[in-house]
């Protein structure tokens, strides 16, 4: 049982709260998602439930993921908890791409970070993992290839990317998952290329800069 100001502190918006209560101990057939008015004008003709309710986190979420989807992105930049997120085309730019990925308002900080901030750190386990002793190699070889692109548009960084791919004759996941740890410190982002993108070309060089210096530098065997 949580007080009403701890949904709050989770992300949870209130009329999906509200919508959720509404729903745990009242039916109108199938329907789901009721307005405010809807709520008002439909509540006497739908069924009230005999037997207990049972709350679940997880149809909460489902509720305020759909409320999310259908706000604006003006909408969003009212509710979320970022400060980063200040009206800017930028941060516009960053809502539009990772709403889809979100599921609560405190979802939005956590994947819009590395949009702001270049990693400072990296899980050693994910470096381990995902990097072997071939990858800095492969990601120097993007760097000069990237380093070499003009139009510094998605479809472009896609095509360097799939060249450079081709030309190892190798898997995506063997440069595509070190480079995204290179560029977000995570293996769980927006498409790459779409990243490389919204970041700009000097960030994402410098990044991947950074971390084959980290490679260099850590006393591992990949």
């Amino acid at each position: 049982a949580l007080g009403v100001s701890e949904y709050t502190r989770l992300g949870i918006l209130p009329q999906a709260l509200k919508n959720y209560f509404l729903r745990l101990g009242w039916s109108m057939g199938d329907e789901e998602i009721f307005s405010d008015e809807e709520m008002k004008l439909s509540f006497q003709s739908g069924t009230l439930n005999s037997s207990p309710a049972t709350f679940s986190m997880d149809k909460l979420l489902w509720f305020n993921k759909f409320y999310l989807e259908q706000m604006s992105i003006d909408q969003l930049m009212e509710v979320v908890p970022h400060k980063d997120f200040d009206g800017s085309e930028y941060s516009k730019t960053i809502l539009e791409t990772i709403r889809d990925r979100c599921t609560t308002l405190n979802d939005f900080s956590i994947n819009a970070d590395y949009f702001f901030r270049d990693p400072e750190d990296y899980d050693q386990s994910l470096i381990l993992k995902q990097c072997k002793k071939e990858t800095p190699n492969h990601l120097s070889l993007l760097k000069e290839q990237l380093t070499e692109l003009n139009n510094w548009e998605q479809i472009y960084i896609k095509e360097v990317i799939d060249k450079v791919i081709s030309d190892l004759e190798i898997g995506f996941g063997k440069i595509g998952l070190p480079f995204r740890l290179a560029l977000t410190s995570r293996v769980n982002s927006p498409s790459i290329d779409l990243v490389c993108e919204i970041l700009g070309k000097d960030t994402t060089l410098r990044r991947l800069e950074n971390f084959l210096i980290r490679l260099q530098d850590l006393k591992i065997d990949l």
